[in-house]
């Protein structure tokens, strides 16, 4: 009676019983058929050459050369014959500075404990392809690993290489297993520009006997220095443009004039110590200013500004 209902059980449910039982029907355990556990990924499963960080912000940061070397790899030797096939699910998700998903990558995979001898490997490796994937296509290759695949690389672009039992087989398990994630960030140039509007008030001036009207607008263009490791903007940053000005574009006589900006960005500052994202887009904090008004004496002035990248 009980092969009849182990062969009915098959039919039904597919691949599941093959994930629990591939080479036999399952074992009878006080009346019921019991399906073996999924197998833990920490057990056979690792990422080389380089094991990423355990969330985003402590991701590895990797050349993009290095990055599309990353392989996941199975240690068959650690599981056993009784274990039968492990079916993987690999995810690969690209994420740009701005935090945007750009692109998502799923790939699939099946292993299964080392054989013998690399023929009997391979047979072993078909068996399992013919009552699992009958129109599909194996590589002997993904039996011991599989590369990561990635389409495209962004500028300190975070790479998020996800493994997990895959669903389609693991809801027909009593068990799930823990996936493993780890972190990368793709190394860019370690410098970068941005135009930024700003609304300065001034603190103090060199030149205060030589009244200017300082307006209550700055434009800069602004250089920023990135960090090896995470591509943030470091808090201090260097700009050019116009200040004491009605408008961005107005330098009259009545004190506007051109200006060279050494900054402190606060905003910067708490992003980088608490890993918060408030954004590229805004700044503010302290300046020191060497400002040159028309028609008037040059000056040093110490300012605090908050500003907006447009």
């Amino acid at each position: 009676m009980y092969p009849k209902i182990a062969f009915l059980a098959v039919v039904l449910l597919g691949p599941g019983i093959l994930l629990a039982q591939p080479l036999k029907p399952a074992k009878e355990s006080g009346g019921e058929f019991v399906l073996r556990p999924i197998i833990p990924l920490t057990k056979f499963v690792g990422i080389t050459p380089v094991e990423g960080g355990a969330d985003e912000n402590s991701a590895v940061a990797l050349e993009k050369s290095e990055l599309s070397h990353l392989v996941i790899g199975f240690r068959r030797s650690n599981l056993s014959n009784e274990d039968g096939p492990q079916f993987i699910k690999i995810t690969t998700t690209l994420t740009g500075r701005d935090g945007d998903v750009y692109d998502k990558i799923t790939q699939y995979a099946f292993t299964f404990a080392k054989e013998a001898t690399p023929d009997s490997d391979e047979t072993r490796m078909r068996w399992y392809a013919q009552q699992i994937l009958p129109f599909g296509f194996v590589s002997r290759r993904k039996i011991d690993s599989v590369d990561v695949h990635i389409d495209s690389l962004l500028d300190w672009g975070v790479v998020k290489v996800s493994v997990m039992p895959d669903e389609e087989y693991t809801k027909y398990s009593h068990r799930f297993a823990t996936q493993r994630t780890w972190y990368y960030r793709a190394k860019g140039k370690r410098w970068e520009t941005a135009f930024f509007l700003g609304i300065p008030k001034v603190l103090y001036d060199t030149e205060k006997e030589d009244s200017v009207s300082y307006g209550n607008a700055s434009a800069m263009l602004r250089f920023f220095f990135l960090d090896g490791e995470t591509g943030s903007r470091y808090p201090v940053n260097i700009g050019i443009g116009t200040f004491g000005v009605s408008t961005p574009i107005d330098v009259s006589k009545s004190g506007g004039g051109f200006a060279i900006s050494l900054f402190l960005d606060i905003v910067q500052l708490i992003n980088t110590n608490f890993h918060v994202n408030l954004g590229n887009r805004f700044n503010g904090g302290l300046e020191v200013t060497p400002f040159f008004p028309v028609n008037h004496r040059a000056r040093l002035l110490v300012n605090i500004r908050i500003g907006i990248s447009p």
